[in-house]
């Protein structure tokens, strides 16, 4: 586990299976996975509101606006330009769905929430950056990937 660099990636696996620990404070693999499952909530709301648009009351779309500020701030500088995006609308829809009790944006608001969350997703899921660019810490679950995938056990077999 050692020479092909799982040890640094599963450090707890490599500690059931008796294999010294390579490092202490959490293993790339673990920041990758934080990192992709903080993408996928961002994702996972922009598409839900996407979704809302469709309906004919949108009394909860500041909320989940809010949320998916909070989604922005989470997923790292590669988004942070959507913030001042968010921003410089959310006044103006949180007040229209507070103004009366089934509340419809407006057709230029709806336009603007519809593009926004097709950029994020775009963003999330196309923009084709190598998983090292991705999640900060993710260069050597990147480079092991690189390896194998280079590699195809051709070493493992001259070894044999």
């Amino acid at each position: 586990m050692d020479r092909t660099g799982l040890a640094a990636m599963f450090p707890k696996a490599s500690e059931h299976l008796g294999v010294d620990p390579v490092m202490t404070s959490g293993s790339f693999m673990e920041a990758h996975l934080r990192q992709m499952s903080t993408i996928n909530q961002l994702v996972s709301i922009a598409v839900q509101l996407q979704n809302d648009l469709r309906l004919t009351n949108h009394k909860f779309i500041a909320h989940q606006i809010a949320l998916l500020y909070q989604c922005i701030n989470q997923a790292g500088t590669k988004y942070i330009g959507f913030k001042a995006r968010v921003e410089e609308h959310f006044g103006t829809v949180k007040d229209l769905c507070n103004a009366s009790d089934e509340p419809l944006l407006t057709p230029e608001l709806q336009t603007w929430l519809n593009e926004l969350t097709v950029d994020i997703v775009a963003e999330a899921l196309f923009s084709g950056r190598p998983m090292a660019q991705q999640t900060p810490s993710a260069g050597p679950l990147s480079d092991y990937i690189n390896r194998v995938s280079n590699n195809d056990g051709s070493e493992d077999q001259q070894q044999q």
